[in-house]
């Protein structure tokens, strides 16, 4: 019979690969432009700001280097994102969400900079444990102006079903590895709130099909 231990490391060694590929179905996703209309800006601000925070908190703690890959690997696709949600923005001369995302842009580069320019012994554990909470506060919550933007919308088109379901997929995979490895309770109390909101989503995608 297979171990706890076990299943946790396997299920968290198919997390970390899938963590790679996750954002790639929604990067192709909005090549429509119709989709990337529906998209929320502070779905996307919100989760590439938790993934920033987590490189940091990842680094900073240390922790293992697939953590650090895992957040990498996001940063870079969900820059892709930025690039299209500005390029539209562009096209359409919407002149101020070009300069919120400018800026937005700029900010991120300038607090990753900034962190990374400094030792890791410079910070208080305190400080390290603030960052660890404020991005798994962010991973908990940035469905949740898509969810609001669908119903204000009558439209589920923002995302790509294909994304909603290997979300889905992974978080029970993070659920598994958080109770057979005895993760923190952010993790085990957290993760079923994100599928929650998850199938929510899915739900929504249903609906307004």
């Amino acid at each position: 019979m297979i171990s706890p231990t076990t299943l946790g490391n396997l299920t968290l060694n198919l997390a970390f690969a899938l963590y790679l590929i996750v954002y790639l179905p929604q990067i192709r996703h909005n090549n429509n432009q119709h989709h990337l209309a529906e998209l929320s800006i502070s779905l996307h601000m919100i989760l590439m700001t938790s993934f920033a925070l987590d490189l940091i908190y990842g680094w900073l703690k240390p922790l293992p280097w697939q953590y650090l890959m895992v957040s990498i690997a996001a940063l870079a696709t969900l820059s892709i994102q930025q690039i299209q949600l500005m390029r539209r923005a562009q096209q359409r001369g919407q002149i101020i969400l070009l300069g919120a995302l400018s800026l937005f842009c700029l900010s991120l580069m300038m607090m990753l900079t900034g962190f990374f320019s400094l030792e890791a012994m410079s910070y208080s554990s305190n400080t390290i444990c603030l960052i660890g909470w404020v991005s798994r506060i962010g991973f908990l919550s940035y469905i949740l102006p898509q969810i609001l933007q669908n119903h204000r919308l009558n439209s589920a088109k923002a995302l790509s079903t294909t994304f909603l379901a290997l979300s889905l997929f992974l978080s029970l995979l993070d659920l598994t590895s958080a109770w057979c490895l005895d993760w923190g309770w952010p993790n085990k109390l957290g993760t079923p709130l994100t599928i929650s909101l998850t199938l929510m989503l899915l739900w929504q995608k249903k609906r307004y099909a």
